[in-house]
């Protein structure tokens, strides 16, 4: 399939003022918004303390 995605697309819920803030600042920083979401993602993943640890938000 031309121009298949690497990966998968998935659907979220954002208010559209966040959504479209955040897409300013990253496009401002030179990212795509895609991106910046993959990498808070680890983020929030790596920073886990323990298998069933929680990390408050």
């Amino acid at each position: 399939m031309p121009n298949k995605p690497a990966t998968p697309s998935k659907n979220v819920r954002v208010p559209n003022d966040l959504w479209e803030s955040a897409k300013a600042v990253a496009k401002s920083e030179g990212h795509s918004l895609s991106e910046v979401i993959r990498k808070m993602l680890a983020a929030y993943v790596e920073k886990r303390p323990e298998p069933g640890g929680k990390i408050g938000l």
